[in-house]
């Protein structure tokens, strides 16, 4: 990703358990795979933040932040 990519920073209530960072890793990768029409990438940091870097060259509307936000509310209910 360029320097000037947008950064997006969702700190968790609490750091992610060992056993639970592979399947939300294999959640981002998935999600960013079917962002379609939009260059990003996503990665935890500490075990504790997700954080998505989206490229400038493909800006997000709307819907797309709005599906973004969806994406991280489900992950939050479904790990606590």
């Amino acid at each position: 990703m360029e320097p000037e990519s947008k950064v997006i920073i969702f700190p968790g209530s609490r750091k992610f358990f060992p056993d639970e960072l592979s399947g939300i890793e294999k959640e981002l990768e998935n999600f960013s795979e079917s962002f379609q029409g939009i260059d990003t990438f996503a990665e935890i940091k500490y075990n504790r933040f997700i954080v998505f870097l989206i490229s400038m060259n493909t800006p997000m509307d709307l819907d797309r932040h709005n599906e973004l936000i969806s994406f991280i509310k489900k992950l939050e209910k479904k790990h606590d």
